[in-house]
């Protein structure tokens, strides 16, 4: 699976195309609105997904149950993100 930054980006590019050959009716931009919108729309699902299982891994880690086992870099960097 594609990183958030990943599919941040492939996002903003997207709407950077969509945006280089604006639509020619009211149709055409409706259509455009509603596929940049279902678009965000999963991303914004993908977001909160992702916080949410990294703030319950966070969790984990505070209370000592780890969900695998980690190597000690990772635990650092845990730390790290934590501070």
């Amino acid at each position: 699976m594609k990183s958030i930054s990943h599919l941040l980006d492939d996002f903003t590019q997207y709407v950077r195309d969509c945006s280089n050959s604006l639509p020619n009716s009211v149709e055409e931009a409706k259509n455009q609105l509603n596929d940049h919108t279902t678009k965000y729309q999963n991303l914004k699902e993908k977001i909160v997904t992702s916080s949410a299982k990294g703030e319950e891994f966070l969790n984990d880690m505070k209370r000592g149950n780890p969900s695998s086992d980690l190597p000690p870099s990772a635990i650092n960097n845990i730390s790290a993100i934590e501070r």
